[in-house]
């Protein structure tokens, strides 16, 4: 197995990085160390709504009782870097693991 991608924020994402609370700082470390093993086999390219000319890696995460989706929008750097450019959140209404 090769080893796994080097993983760098560039500065949008790791301006939403540092302002989502702990739990999700947690779950996205979680999700960017599984997308450092093999990212192109966990990712597609990215298409509307988001801008083109990125890779895209979605994962959902239930906190509190809420579904959130979570992107992460990246594109390859030198020497087998991951770069995330950016990082989106959205709240799910009405999903299934939104009720108790």
């Amino acid at each position: 197995m090769p080893p796994p991608h080097d993983i760098q924020f560039d500065g949008p994402a790791d301006d939403t990085y540092v302002s989502l609370g702990r739990p999700f700082q947690e779950e996205i470390a979680i999700h960017l160390a599984r997308l450092s093993e093999d990212p192109e086999k966990l990712s597609r390219p990215s298409h509307f709504p988001y801008p083109p000319g990125f890779e895209l890696y979605q994962f959902d995460m239930v906190h509190d009782g809420q579904t959130y989706m979570i992107s992460f929008l990246f594109n390859y750097g030198d020497e087998d870097a991951v770069i995330i450019r950016r990082i989106g959140l959205v709240r799910y209404k009405n999903r299934p693991t939104d009720y108790p």
